[in-house]
């Protein structure tokens, strides 16, 4: 009895873990994607130009800013149709 008591109260609890995590995936109304590229050679790599060529359905969130080897920009997806597409112009200089 004590051990059909104590599975019953751990499957409600991960019912409920469940239904709790469901619930608010369907009441999100944003979706934020974060991530990072990383590629190493051997040579010497710099970012030398990043031009936005193409923006559909989206909002500027800040301004593009690049580095040698960083390129930080933001923007809003509004919806699944929404795409940007950027330019990227790389120097590699062979040692």
């Amino acid at each position: 009895m004590q051990n059909n008591l104590k599975r019953t109260i751990e499957l409600i609890g991960i019912i409920l873990v469940l239904l709790t995590t469901y619930a608010y995936s369907a009441l999100s109304t944003s979706l934020v994607f974060v991530g990072d590229a990383i590629f190493r050679a051997v040579a010497d790599i710099r970012i030398t130009e990043v031009k936005l060529n193409n923006a559909s359905n989206a909002t500027l969130a800040y301004e593009s800013t690049h580095k040698k080897d960083i390129i930080t920009n933001g923007f809003t997806l509004n919806d699944s149709q929404s795409f940007i597409t950027y330019r990227v112009t790389i120097k590699i200089k062979v040692q």
